[in-house]
């Protein structure tokens, strides 16, 4: 949650902007949790940040401070991290397709290969991204690809079992494993309880961890504003500036609050977005003191930086610009 003094500052910098919503960035939070995780991952632990996640400067150069390196998928996010990079960061290519491998190969670390791999292949989710665990083959490097799934302690102590298994009895020369994100720890504390147990099982190698929406959760929000407000019998319908289709997509776990405080509690609440869609709803709200007044702001916290690099506009609706508070 955003204390009053960050509040503050993100609503003097929104109204200098005149605009009706904006994303917010708290440097600090996300600096914090970023430096912690340095300081206390166990030694042959690392941890990249997948430019796609958040392509922010201000996100890249924090990223850049504290984290190993960096994940990228092609030219444009190389292109992003370049004023940040020095001798000591990785780069881990993960583009789907070889387009411009050759553009990449010159500045990547050692320029090998790594092989990517799926366990959902081995539970019949099929995914066109990575091969069925049980066809690794002699690569020096495997990277796991997770989909959208949540991954708690016990999902990665399996998969570092079944990978060290897998590449013992092949005798494949592996030396670095990317076991992706897909975080689901609710603290850093039990983040760190799983890498201990990871980093005890894979001893024998370096392991890769590229969390991007985990390490900028908590970390990016947004502002918007009523723009229309219908008071019926059993439901006050918002409509606001904010568009679930345009401005939030990924985001899954939103925290709605309005900046002013209503004196009565609302029995039901339901925020809608500005376009026609019928599935342009941000969310519905139950005997919440909400401000429910045209032009009253709203925030949304705890939404995923995703949202932020895949915003965009809509038949006038705006990309909404962000804001570093």
């Amino acid at each position: 949650m955003l204390t009053n003094n960050k509040k503050n500052r993100l609503l003097k910098k929104i109204f200098l902007l005149d605009k009706r919503s904006a994303y917010f960035f708290d440097k600090e939070s996300f600096e914090t949790k970023l430096r912690d995780i340095k300081q206390a991952r166990p030694s042959n632990v690392f941890f990249l940040f997948p430019v796609k996640s958040f392509p922010y400067p201000d996100a890249l150069e924090i990223a850049a401070k504290h984290l190993d390196g960096f994940d990228i998928s092609n030219q444009n996010e190389l292109d992003l991290i370049l004023p940040y990079l020095n001798s000591s960061k990785l780069i881990w290519n993960s583009s789907p397709y070889e387009t411009d491998l050759e553009s990449c190969k010159a500045i990547i670390q050692d320029g090998k290969e790594s092989q990517r791999i799926n366990f959902n292949n081995s539970r019949n989710e099929k995914s066109r991204f990575g091969l069925d665990i049980n066809s690794i083959t002699l690569r020096s490097n495997i990277h796991v690809h997770l989909g959208f799934q949540n991954n708690c302690a016990n999902d990665y102590e399996n998969m570092a079992k079944e990978i060290k298994k897998i590449i013992e009895a092949q005798s494949a020369p592996v030396e670095r494993i990317n076991l992706g994100g897909g975080f689901e720890f609710e603290s850093l504390e039990s983040l760190l309880d799983c890498l201990m147990i990871v980093s005890e099982i894979l001893k024998d190698y370096k392991v890769f961890f590229e969390p991007g929406n985990w390490l900028s959760q908590g970390s990016v929000g947004m502002i918007g504003t009523v723009l229309e407000s219908t008071k019926l019998e059993d439901e006050t319908r918002l409509v606001v500036s904010i568009s679930k289709l345009a401005h939030l997509k990924w985001s899954q776990k939103i925290k709605l609050s309005s900046v002013k405080k209503n004196e009565n509690k609302f029995k039901k609440i339901s925020i809608y977005g500005p376009t026609c869609s019928e599935d342009d709803i941000i969310g519905i709200l139950e005997n919440q003191d909400f401000a429910t007044n045209r032009g009253d702001l709203i925030l949304l916290e705890n939404i995923s930086s995703y949202s932020f690099a895949w915003r965009n506009d809509f038949n006038g609706i705006e990309k909404p610009p962000i804001i570093t508070i």
